[in-house]
């Protein structure tokens, strides 16, 4: 089983939702397990003390919406094999469709964070196969402001 990640950084908020991370199950008979996603205030300094809401659930991608950037996927053990799944960070342009229940959806001030983490076996399970096969990790400020963060996956 594969390990992987993808990350983002100085990305910065606005006071609708903003997606910093997607992860997406493309090709036929892709499947992942989201295990940690990881946000934090980027260390810049702020007038304010920005507040920061966390939120990540399924996504349909039916329209794709424009990542920054469309990271390689690192992997964990050079020995493993380059990821199947899809990652994109730092939106410009949002995908659709994101759901309105959310698995996380946690707040934290700019020199703050989030962490969550799960063993093999308890995260989230992401199907090309199914209605949703994408995950979005997506971040809402009260004021603009920057966030780090990151995804880990697997992959069988």
């Amino acid at each position: 089983m594969g390990k992987y990640a993808i990350h983002f950084d100085d990305y910065v908020t606005a006071t609708s939702a903003k997606t910093a991370a997607t992860v997406r199950a493309d090709g036929s008979g892709d499947e992942a397990e989201i295990i940690e996603l990881a946000m934090s205030g980027s260390g810049t300094s702020a007038a304010d003390d920005v507040q920061h809401r966390a939120r990540a659930t399924f996504l349909t991608f039916a329209t794709a919406g424009t990542p920054g950037a469309s990271p390689t996927p690192l992997v964990f053990n050079q020995k493993s094999q380059a990821a199947a799944c899809a990652g994109g960070v730092e939106h410009s342009a949002e995908p659709t469709v994101v759901g309105s229940t959310f698995h996380l959806n946690e707040g934290f001030n700019q020199r703050g964070g989030i962490n969550w983490s799960v063993p093999e076996g308890a995260g989230i399970k992401l199907r090309n196969a199914d209605a949703s096969p994408g995950y979005a990790w997506q971040v809402i400020s009260g004021a603009v402001g920057e966030v780090d963060g990151h995804v880990h996956w697997l992959e069988p």
